[in-house]
């Protein structure tokens, strides 16, 4: 990509690593951020991809990464930060939805308990046989009983 000719606003450059020079970017994050899918475009006219619009993979999108990372429970822009260097918004989501500890941890709230633990203590179930519940490929609810 650094190499190759760009064109941007109808001014073709010899590279981007020259575009990026010329508006007084960051290559870097420049380049990130079109090898995340972003256009020349908005790679390089986003100053903070924080405040930018997300989308998860049902198509809903959120008004920043802040709104996201709440909707999706993660604690800190710290790893969502570090999963963006190799998925999509969209990867990360569906993931995410789809991680045993993370519906485990919903189920345990919707039920007014702090997290697993508590609700492997409510439920009088060792950890270790919820573990192998899903494992073996058991739904979450099934693991916990909660369902057949």
């Amino acid at each position: 990509m650094s190499w190759e000719t760009v064109k941007y606003k109808g001014v073709e450059y010899r590279s981007l690593f020259a575009l990026c020079k010329h508006l007084k970017k960051n290559y870097q994050k420049t380049l990130e951020r079109i090898a995340r899918g972003y256009s020349i475009e908005s790679a390089i006219e986003v100053d903070d991809l924080r405040s930018c619009p997300v989308r998860d993979y049902k198509g809903k999108v959120y008004k920043s990464v802040k709104e996201f990372r709440e909707a999706y429970e993660f604690r800190n822009s710290g790893y969502l930060t570090l999963l963006l260097k190799t998925k999509t918004y969209e990867q990360i989501s569906k993931e995410r939805l789809e991680n045993p500890t993370f519906i485990a941890k919903k189920i345990a709230r919707e039920m007014g308990l702090k997290g697993i633990k508590e609700l492997l203590a409510y439920l009088q179930l060792p950890k270790s046989t919820y573990n192998d519940r899903v494992k073996r490929g058991m739904t979450v609810k099934q693991a916990l009983g909660l369902e057949n």
